[in-house]
């Protein structure tokens, strides 16, 4: 990195931690369980793991809708589980 960053000054404050990062928010993000991108960082705790593992915004918003997504399916299954009120009974 040093030799590169001489050649470019736009890479002056790249450091190797960076990728870090970016490797681990990029395992959590493409869905690895935490505990395995714990082992794969080498991290004794799972709590250094949580602090390297940034969320992109548009991961965070895929996940709201895929809760908004879930919930319409529930209200869709229930609404399947009631008799219909408008029929007469027999």
């Amino acid at each position: 990195m040093a030799k590169a960053a001489k050649k470019n000054q736009k890479l002056k404050d790249i450091t190797w931690h960076i990728f870090r990062y970016t490797y681990i928010s990029r395992l959590v993000m493409a869905g690895v369980y935490l505990r395995t991108v714990q082992e794969l960082a080498g991290h004794k705790d799972i709590k250094m793991t949580v602090r390297y593992a940034h969320l992109a915004p548009a991961h965070k918003l895929a996940a709201a809708d895929r809760l908004s997504e879930y919930c319409q399916e529930q209200e869709k299954a229930e609404a399947q589980k009631k008799p219909d009120s408008g029929r007469a009974a027999v």
